[in-house]
């Protein structure tokens, strides 16, 4: 045993070391995206996450008064005060630069061509491309992308301003302003990219820059209105709530242990022994997530809050059975088999959320199994060393004499009680309803949520979580099916079922659009021309060439990073959509089947669709879970593994049956705490049955399941939904563990 006890100091204190070295406050994340599943498809899949994630991470400001003039002022307050709070707000910029771009596709001019532009060439008559081309030669001011001779109707000139005018923004003026303003209002636009690293708990730095803003705006124009939007603003909010919860929860947990600790044993040595075994169990657990993960999510921090419940529960069954005339090293010498029984059984539960498509589940299920080995050796090996014998309090002794009283279960009363167990459970299980995880996942305050509508309705934003994409055998293929794609997008978005997003495409036509836009636009810009020099009698310099037709690897030479990474390869492109509802999913999802090489991707729906397949994959590892120890308890326990066995298998039946009844939803989130519950209800039953000193056994059980309760009681308060109905629906299943195993109780 002393062997056994240096070799785990080494080991934790390498351990503790080396989470030690790699830890620092970035490494602390909140984004709520490491709660969803991961991508195993492939590198294409990846790519579009990536470009999902990309998009997800900008921050719009709107910031809007009664003119334009007093907006803009507002705007440049708000900028100057982030900049001082270490973040940069800029104002949007065109997606290209119109000229510079326009000059370097005047070689490829001839395949541009608009839909309205189309038609009025194949129907222009001679007069019609006189007069077209003299008012663009004399109109008041010059704004045309190309030389008069090489655009003479311009027809180029449109075909980019079409391109151009899908923003929602005006660029002339004071500042960059909405073209349509929502509320009246005059509004200047800003954004912000968030860094990655402001996903790390830094005190909600965006937000509260924002808010300071908002102050030194408003005390400068009381009429200003200020709306700003953001995924990185939600994780903000969702973090600060999860640390305040995760402190909150911590310490009232702490709390409630140590006042059990002084009831019960009434001396400072066990309540010392006690904090020393936690702090060390909760160092180990952390510094084992950032070992193993490189980081750790503050959600991982606020479920591991819960673990001071379970790690304390070794430390109680030792005291209690010191509390029995036993020396520490006889304590763990007794409790050795049970005790590493309930190690297992537990582990085997939290084992299966390692295999958990969410890297954040996976973190909580690792903080949790090294919390809980860290608890367990530091007892056995190391602390108990330091015990003595001792004898029970006289608050200890009465407990165990009131819980001897407790109803027990015989023979037919038996019987009936399971009975009445199985038909609760059959009855309640009826009444339960699924419910789509990621609303568990999502929430939203009020206000940040009437900001995202009103930035929305005034920018139709690109979806980060809807998105299409275009594979074909080539390039030409490629574009050929977006440009029809293109056509279905632009009638849903004008019976208002989608908002407009970028076009990808729009300044490199198929090879087969710019050979039909060349057939109609060098002939009659040649017509053009001729004509105006005939009615002028004058003469112009020669057109520049424009016989090349524009290919993807041209355009990339030549565009700006802005209309070239929707790309994937040269045979695979990105669409992104704005817009989007519940209700146009449907539309979304036929235009794709309607276009070969046209693939809609749903992100949401594909995150929920992991979840509930994960969510019907644990209900089966619960079932192997309560086979796998059984076998166990068979093994160990032979003929009597019926008795440690039964209880938690009922409780878990009980369990679904209450939920049923409450109107807790079947989730994920009301399933994984029932395969902790497998392990951890079988413990009191090892401990209860098995132990030969009865106060010690009864005492050491209640601790336990108090000190579990309270932690699970404590999460079911949280306001993160996912973790309320985790914490609800496992406080249920442990209540349900304890009655069930104090009523079936073999003896007394």
């Amino acid at each position: 045993m002393k062997l056994i006890g240096k070799l785990w100091l080494l080991f934790f204190v390498a351990v503790v070391l080396m989470g030690v070295v790699q830890f620092s406050p970035s490494n602390i994340h909140t984004d709520i995206r490491a709660l969803l599943p991961t991508s195993t498809d492939s590198a294409s899949a990846d790519k579009i996450l990536a470009h999902s994630t990309q998009a997800s991470r900008d921050i719009w400001v709107l910031v809007g008064s009664k003119t334009i003039e007093r907006a803009a002022i507002a705007a440049n307050i708000i900028t100057q005060t982030l900049a001082q709070e270490g973040l940069q707000a800029s104002q949007p910029s065109e997606a290209f630069d119109v000229k510079a771009f326009a000059k370097a596709l005047l070689p490829y001019r001839g395949g541009f061509l608009s839909p309205d532009d189309q038609a009025f060439l194949a129907a222009a008559k001679d007069e019609d491309l006189l007069r077209r081309s003299l008012a663009l030669l004399y109109r008041p001011f010059a704004a045309s992308f190309a030389p008069f001779q090489d655009d003479p109707l311009g027809t180029f000139e449109n075909a980019l301003l079409k391109s151009a005018a899908q923003s929602p923004f005006q660029f002339s003026g004071p500042c960059v302003s909405l073209r349509t303003s929502p509320d009246g209002l005059n509004y200047c636009a800003l954004s912000i990219r968030s860094s990655e690293s402001m996903g790390a708990v830094d005190d909600m730095p965006v937000t509260k820059a924002l808010d300071t803003a908002r102050q030194a705006v408003l005390a400068a124009d009381s009429d200003a209105r200020i709306h700003s939007a953001g995924v990185t603003l939600i994780s903000e909010e969702a973090a600060s709530t999860a640390s305040s919860e995760a402190t909150l929860i911590g310490a009232i947990s702490a709390a409630a242990i140590i006042l059990l600790v002084i009831i019960f044993f009434a001396r400072v040595a066990p309540l010392l022994l006690t904090l020393v075994v936690l702090a060390a169990s909760l160092i180990f657990a952390a510094s084992s997530v950032v070992v193993l993960f490189g980081e750790v999510h503050i959600l991982t921090l606020v479920f591991g809050a819960t673990l001071l419940g379970i790690c304390v529960d070794y430390v109680f069954h030792m005291l209690c059975a010191t509390a029995t005339g036993l020396s520490g090293p006889e304590a763990g010498a007794k409790l050795l088999k049970p005790l590493s029984l309930s190690l297992l059984t537990t582990g085997i539960g939290y084992a299966v959320m390692i295999f958990s498509p969410m890297p954040g589940l996976r973190q909580m299920a690792v903080f949790c199994i090294a919390g809980l080995m860290a608890a367990y050796c530091n007892m056995l090996f190391v602390a108990g060393s330091f015990l003595r014998a001792d004898i029970p309090t006289r608050a200890a002794a009465a407990f165990s004499r009131g819980f001897a009283q407790l109803p027990r279960a015989k023979g037919i009363a038996k019987a009936a009680f399971v009975v009445c167990l199985l038909i609760v459970s059959v009855f309640g299980a009826l009444q339960l309803k699924t419910q789509n995880e990621l609303a568990l996942l999502n929430r939203i305050p009020a206000h940040l949520m009437a900001d995202m509508q009103f930035v929305g309705k005034a920018l139709s934003p690109v979806s980060p979580g809807q998105l299409f994409v275009i594979q074909g055998n080539d390039t030409e293929a490629v574009l050929q099916a977006h440009e029809l794609l293109q056509k279905h997008l632009a009638q849903l978005a004008a019976n208002g079922v989608i908002g407009t997003a970028p076009n990808p495409t729009a300044l490199l036509p198929s090879r087969k659009s710019q050979q039909q836009a060349r057939t109609l636009t060098k002939p009659a810009t040649h017509r053009a021309l001729t004509l105006t020099k005939e009615t002028l009698k004058s003469d112009f310099p020669a057109p520049s060439a424009d016989d090349l037709l524009l290919t993807l690897s041209a355009f990339k030479t030549i565009a700006p990073q802005s209309l070239t990474h929707f790309w994937l390869s040269d045979t695979s492109l990105l669409v992104p959509l704005s817009g989007v509802t519940a209700e146009s999913l449907p539309h979304l999802q036929k235009v794709a089947d309607e276009i070969n090489g046209v693939r809609f991707v749903n992100t949401t729906a594909e995150v929920a669709d992991s979840l509930a397949t994960y969510r019907n994959g644990v209900l089966y590892a619960l079932l192997i879970a309560l086979g796998v120890i059984g076998a166990i308890l068979a093994f160990s326990m032979r003929r009597r593994f019926i008795d440690f066995w039964a209880p938690t298998a009922l409780s878990i039946a009980l369990t679904f049956g209450l939920c049923g009844f409450a109107g807790i939803p079947l989730s994920l989130f009301s399933v994984l705490p029932l395969v902790l519950v497998v392990g951890l209800g079988v413990d009191y039953a090892i401990v209860l049955y098995s132990e030969d000193n009865a106060v010690a056994a009864r005492n050491s059980v209640f601790l336990a399941a108090s000190s579990t309760l309270l932690a699970f009681g404590l999460l079911a308060l949280s306001s993160t939904p996912a973790l309320h109905i985790f914490g609800l629906t496992l406080l249920l299943a442990m209540a349900s563990v304890l009655v069930t195993t104090v009523v079936l109780r073999p003896r007394d």
